[in-house]
């Protein structure tokens, strides 16, 4: 495929501009439109699991797109076959990822003139609760028809796949991984970032909605402490990384951030469950929960200016 004139059955063709990243499934692009908007384009590569993800990523998009014509800060894709490979289009979000915004914590508090640890609970606060947002339209009843509707999972969260943009709205990317409940009970058909599940699909078990909970509190730890809460070393084998998520216990949250809310302590350690039953009943009880603690703390600490912070670091980087 010419990744420099890749011409698509759209309204109008898409010119890739530059390489953004890759996986074993597919490589990012960003591309440019003929009317002059930045696209961001996804190509599967061919192998079988390939197509299986592109098939997956397709199939929750069009379920959520039947339901929700506005889906912000879910990003959803159009799929398209182009020379036997799938192609997704689908908005460009400049800005960057929470694995970056956790890389660019202390300029983010130099920028705001906060300090580190008040910096990193503003932004697991803002970021997760619009993380909660997009799990919370993948979690309604949107999959199916009648009485066989079902909740999508999904499935597949982490640092690399959220990215906040130059307005300081986080937007998840990546429905690779999301599948519907009822599917999620052949653990076979599931694929995840073996540094960022839940135990029971570490464990190649039925999992539901409440994995993704498990992710997230994996996410929110990590900005909150710029440590993965059960991995230390972080060239860490995938059998020792699944094992310490079966098994591990993740360290205080206190000991690297003095600044930390207990209500939001509370509210990690609860996500981080080992046993999905002791979680929380739905994300939405989460989300609520998250609002209560933000405004307790912007009772008392400026909001931080994430969104001027991104713009700033775009810059640096170009």
């Amino acid at each position: 495929m010419n990744i420099t004139n890749i011409r698509i059955n759209t309204p109008e063709p898409v010119m890739l501009q530059r390489r953004v990243y890759g996986s074993g499934t597919s490589t990012m692009y960003q591309g440019i439109s003929a009317s002059g908007g930045l696209v961001a384009v996804k190509v599967f590569h061919k192998s079988a699991l390939a197509r299986e993800m592109a098939v997956i990523e397709k199939t929750a998009s069009i379920a959520i797109q039947e339901v929700h014509a506005e889906t912000l800060p879910l990003v959803l894709a159009k799929h398209y076959g182009v020379q036997s490979r799938t192609v997704a289009l689908a908005p460009f979000i400049t800005g960057i990822t929470v694995r970056e915004s956790i890389r660019y914590r202390r300029f983010i508090a130099q920028f705001s003139e906060c300090s580190i640890d008040a910096v990193a609970v503003d932004l697991a606060l803002s970021i997760s609760l619009d993380v909660c947002k997009s799990l919370g339209i993948l979690h309604q009843e949107v999959y199916g028809a009648g009485d066989t509707k079902t909740r999508m999972v999904h499935g597949d969260l982490g640092p690399k796949n959220l990215i906040t943009d130059t307005q300081g709205v986080t937007h998840t990317i990546d429905l690779g991984g999301c599948l519907p409940e009822t599917q999620t009970q052949n653990p076979d058909a599931a694929y995840c970032n073996p540094f960022y599940c839940s135990p029971e699909q570490s464990r190649v078990e039925s999992f539901d909605h409440r994995s993704d909970q498990f992710t997230l509190g994996m996410v929110l730890y990590e900005i909150i402490t710029g440590n993965h809460p059960f991995v230390q070393n972080p060239n860490s084998t995938e059998t020792a990384v699944l094992h310490a998520i079966k098994t591990g216990t993740s360290r205080e949250l206190r000991k690297f951030n003095c600044s930390l809310p207990k209500d939001l302590e509370n509210l990690v350690r609860k996500t981080l469950q080992k046993d999905r039953e002791k979680r929380y009943a739905s994300i939405t009880e989460v989300e609520a929960e998250l609002k209560s603690i933000q405004q307790s703390w912007h009772e008392k600490h400026s909001p931080v200016s994430f969104g001027q912070a991104v713009r700033a670091i775009n810059l640096l980087n170009e």
